[in-house]
């Protein structure tokens, strides 16, 4: 349900509190352990009113987004696992410093620095946790054996577990007896049944189980044994200490434990006959920071905003059909265009042809008029229809897409040219960027062809050079007449390639064209020196061919000899057994 901006979800409060800390994602972290995801943050919230509670809510709006940017980590390897560090005895993460936590934490579990050498100690200064990357199993069972970290002549008890891997979410079933054991939990949930299932745990001694799934989708419903249980998103809470009253830990990281905060107004070291109205840190309202009755104490998970930022961006494609916002749109256009024409001239385009219909589109622009399909003449007098320019000229701010917008002052938009076509020329001919950053499936698409094209040369460029060693040797080799015969047809003689010469806006020469595309040349040229290969090893086989006849034939004679002595031997043995 939506008011306003707010989240509002049904079901149990789980405050994080309940988790045990002496529990982890160990055995979902073996399942799964090479995947990725995203660091989870919270949409902003906006509300409607008067220019007083605008500001209001804007200052709250930038109070929450403060801690939620604060507590995120730097992006760590996602094959490695992570183990979570949380100091007790009032360590402040921020005040210590990385540098000492990483050699306590590395004299603390007893790894050599040979071995740790991949690790990566990161503390969380918001949250006052630690956390530790490692791509060493036996690594990671090592920090998670810890107990207690020396920081100079004081030890602090720590509390360690392993968090659950990356591309995973949570979910959430209730009303499951208690009497259910941990092994009995993973007997039921984690089957072939659920087969998304990677890791179960119950909430202490509540009736809610959190289960990890593979990937950013939660089942609406889960089998517990033969039972069908329905399963819900679990959505986090913000952090709130019950110790200091602030936002971003929990009370038993606190690093200021012994502070005296008033958990209903916030006011430090207030007194004994104190009276305060409650007052939210998160939204402001008449009640405490975390209340039940906050809209804002949970986090909007990361599948919600991913899925939201989807259907907006799919919801601004279709109202806006004709702006190449990426290279799929780029891509369906040049497509409409070519039906266009196929539809016009109801049969395929001659060389001929596709040059009159360039010549009439330059003749038609710059009389003024309007015609369909991809612009071929250059000239700079044409100008940009004004729906267009309004259409391109948008401001960044407006585009949640982040695309980029090009705006020309004296060139056309190419409407029915190709993405490879933009790309060459700089988005369009004469054009600036207003804003914004490139389309990301515009750019993987752009790698990856970029990829496919090195690879394709690297391949061209290694036959032919297997083909030019194969040419040598068959010339070094003398070549009988019947080798012409064995190859069925002479090898094709390369074709010139008939060009075709535009006349420009001015009336001189513009650049010439190619008819023929050179795929069509570099497959003649290859089929050309396939069938001279076949040519050879036709040759060499024929000889190889003639070489076995005559070793076979004197293996004959040879085998003809050897019978003929074995047969005298015989006679002179029975001769002299006779005698």
């Amino acid at each position: 349900m939506m008011e306003g901006a707010a989240v509002v979800m049904e079901g149990d409060d789980l405050p994080p509190e309940d988790f045990g800390e002496e529990h982890g994602w160990r055995s979902a972290a073996v399942k799964k352990h090479s995947r990725r995801t995203d660091a989870s943050a919270t949409e902003r919230a906006t509300t409607c009113g008067d220019a007083g509670g605008y500001f209001n809510a804007i200052r709250k709006d930038l109070n929450l987004n403060k801690v939620i940017k604060s507590s995120r980590m730097p992006r760590l390897p996602s094959e490695h696992w992570k183990i979570i560090v949380r100091p007790r005895g009032g360590l402040d993460v921020q005040q210590t410093g990385s540098a000492r936590l990483g050699r306590a934490i590395a004299v603390a579990a007893g790894i050599a620095p040979e071995l740790a050498g991949q690790d990566v100690v990161c503390p969380n200064t918001m949250q006052n946790i630690i956390v530790i990357s490692t791509a060493s199993r036996a690594n990671a069972d090592s920090y998670l054996r810890m107990r207690c970290l020396t920081l100079g002549i004081k030890q602090y008890e720590i509390n360690t577990y392993e968090a659950a891997p990356h591309a995973t979410c949570k979910g959430v079933i209730r009303k499951i007896d208690i009497s259910e054991s941990q092994t009995d939990l993973e007997k039921s949930i984690l089957t072939d049944r659920n087969p998304s299932a990677l890791g179960v745990k119950r909430i202490k001694n509540s009736e809610t189980v959190v289960i990890v799934f593979d990937g950013y989708k939660v089942p609406n419903f889960v089998y517990f044994g033969t039972a069908l249980v329905r399963c819900s998103l679990y959505h986090r809470q913000h952090d709130c200490c019950y110790a200091c009253g602030r936002l971003g830990h929990r009370a038993d990281v606190c690093p200021t434990p012994d502070e005296v905060v008033c958990k209903q107004c916030g006011i430090s070291n207030p007194g004994e006959n104190h009276t305060c109205s409650p007052k939210c840190g998160l939204c402001g309202g008449p009640h405490a920071t975390t209340d039940k009755s906050c809209k804002q104490r949970f986090q909007l998970p990361f599948i919600v905003r991913w899925r939201r930022r989807e259907r907006r961006a799919e919801s601004e494609r279709r109202s806006q059909p004709s702006e190449p916002a990426s290279a799929d749109v780029g891509l369906t256009q040049h497509a409409e265009a070519q039906a266009d024409d196929c539809d016009s001239s109801q049969r395929p385009r001659s060389p001929s042809r596709s040059s009159a219909r360039s010549r009439s589109r330059s003749r038609g622009r710059k009389d003024g008029g309007s015609s369909e399909g991809r612009p071929r003449s250059r000239s700079k007098s044409r100008r940009r229809s004004k729906s267009r320019g309004r259409s391109l000229s948008r401001s960044r701010t407006g585009d949640p897409q982040g695309k980029v917008h090009f705006q020309g002052e004296s060139e056309p938009a190419l409407q029915g040219g190709t993405w490879a076509d933009r790309v060459r020329s700089g988005g369009r001919p004469g054009g600036k960027v207003t804003g914004g950053t490139a389309p990301e499936q515009g750019l993987e698409e752009l790698n990856q062809l970029r990829k496919e094209n090195a690879e394709m040369r690297s391949i061209i460029e290694s036959l032919r050079a297997e083909m030019a060693e194969l040419r040598r040797t068959s010339k070094s080799q003398p070549t009988p007449s019947s080798a012409s015969q064995l190859s069925g047809s002479p090898s094709p003689q390369p074709t010139e390639v008939p060009m075709v010469v535009e006349a420009g806006p001015s009336g001189n020469p513009a650049k010439r064209k190619a008819v023929s595309s050179s795929a069509e040349n570099v497959q003649a040229k290859a089929k050309s020196e396939i069938k001279e290969t076949l040519n050879s090893i036709c040759l060499e086989i024929q000889r190889l061919n003639e070489r076995l006849s005559v070793m076979d034939h004197r293996l004959t004679v040879m085998d003809q000899k050897i019978d003929a002595q074995n047969q005298f031997i015989v006679c002179m043995f029975y001769i002299l057994a006779t005698f």
